[in-house]
């Protein structure tokens, strides 16, 4: 009940479940200027991805940008990044439109790595118009020779005029939910490469275009996956600090947690973190990553059933000796049910993070932090979900026997490496 009460105070006092696009009256960009001149002029790196995408894929694209802002700012050029606002997420059953990032994330902690604003900022700063649309896409050839090699170039738009359209002078698109935007030009680029491939691009052919948006920014991967650039990133999207003492007060007083045995590692600011002995202990539970849904089809050869899943969870928490399982799962209720009328046949209890009080967005980050601080962590393979929790894992250092480990289709063969894939170990680097 005590939560509960917190949250719903809490809410009265800063709302996380929607914002006023009129909140904000000045734009405010607190990141030193690395190597760019005080008279090179400002501007704006916008972006988008396919419609399709989840929210924890989202979450990667924008490390791909950041690196990419990073690059042009360390050549020089005063780009800020613009954050897209979350919004109609396929997992989102709230459906929620037009959601700032500084709802669900610590955008000061980012703002540390390079500049970021929300779009609504930026509309103050360039009401409703943006200069050119860079509308990313692959070579309708494919790879050159049958190989893949680092290239790009502008050419014919072959799927853009799906999403945009000409009205008189100006461009029209989805932009974020968001009417009235006009968009002076649209081109599309081929190109296959990482992040800097996309800053040579935008240094040959757009080098003095004050707002770009690049849309299909998925298409660009990273520079360096797994590498130091990309951990700093990963280290700076922090969760809302509310989201985060929600989450920890869930852990408090349902789960039962000592805060002051769980040995997490975890500085008030992401830059004083230091590459230590993996010492997390974390809370006295198990935490489950169950994925359901689409991933009953797209990856049937790896999700389990629900009988799979109860008997490797048994089998975990057994051997773990704990006896309090924390879920989170896309599961439909009925499912849940089953599966904790099954944990409950062997004397243990799961437990579920469960309000109508914040958005679907922000329940799934609270989910997340408390997955991440559980003794022992096993995710759904290739769900991006789990690759957050285990990234949020190896932030806290937590060890690596306690984090990499996958529910198996085959609780039968879990032993077997052909049947049971577990996932790859990328651990964190400074």
């Amino acid at each position: 009940m005590r939560l509960w009460l917190y949250v719903s105070l809490l809410l009265l006092v800063n709302p996380i479940y929607g914002y006023d696009e009129d909140e904000a009256d000045e734009v405010t960009i607190s990141k030193k200027p690395e190597n760019v001149s005080p008279a090179k002029p400002q501007r704006y790196l916008l972006y988008e991805v396919n419609f399709g995408e989840g929210f924890n894929l989202r979450r990667d694209v924008y490390m791909r940008m950041a690196s990419l802002v990073h690059e042009l700012r360390e050549q020089g050029h005063n780009f800020v990044l613009v954050l897209p606002p979350w919004g109609n997420l396929y997992h989102w059953n709230d459906r929620a439109k037009k959601v700032p990032w500084n709802n669900l994330f610590d955008t000061e902690a980012m703002n540390a790595y390079v500049p970021v604003i929300e779009f609504y900022e930026y509309l103050k700063v360039n009401p409703y118009y943006v200069d050119e649309v860079v509308y990313l896409q692959h070579y309708k050839e494919g790879w050159k020779d049958g190989k893949w090699s680092e290239r790009y170039e502008k050419r014919d738009c072959i799927e853009a005029d799906k999403y945009y359209r000409k009205e008189g002078k100006f461009w029209k698109g989805y932009m974020y939910s968001y009417d009235h935007v006009k968009i002076h030009n649209l081109t599309c680029l081929s190109i296959q490469g990482e992040s800097s491939t996309l800053a040579k691009a935008i240094n040959e052919y757009y080098p003095n275009t004050n707002t770009l948006f690049i849309d299909r920014a998925e298409t660009v991967i990273h520079n360096e996956y797994g590498g130091v650039e990309y951990w700093k990133i990963r280290r700076s999207m922090r969760y809302h600090k509310q989201l985060r003492f929600i989450a920890d007060l869930f852990r408090q007083e349902t789960l039962y947690v000592n805060m002051h045995e769980d040995k997490i590692v975890y500085p008030k600011d992401w830059r004083d973190e230091r590459e230590l002995q993996r010492v997390a202990v974390g809370g006295d539970y198990l935490a489950v990553h169950l994925r359901r849904k689409d991933f009953l089809r797209s990856h049937s050869d790896h999700v389990p059933d629900l009988n799979e899943a109860a008997l490797q969870i048994i089998e975990v928490a057994q051997v773990l000796e704990l006896s309090k399982v924390f879920i989170c799962s896309d599961a439909d209720e009925y499912e849940l049910l089953d599966l904790e009328k099954q944990l409950n046949s062997s004397s243990i209890t799961a437990y579920r993070f469960t309000t109508k009080k914040i958005s679907d967005g922000a329940i799934s980050l609270v989910d997340q932090w408390i997955a991440a601080k559980a003794a022992f962590f096993l995710g759904t393979h290739t769900s991006t979900f789990s690759y957050r929790i285990r990234e949020d894992r190896e932030i806290m250092h937590f060890p690596v026997e306690t984090t990499f480990n996958s529910l198996c289709k085959y609780a039968k063969d879990m032993g077997n490496p052909k049947k049971c894939e577990q996932p790859a170990k990328w651990t964190i680097v400074y």
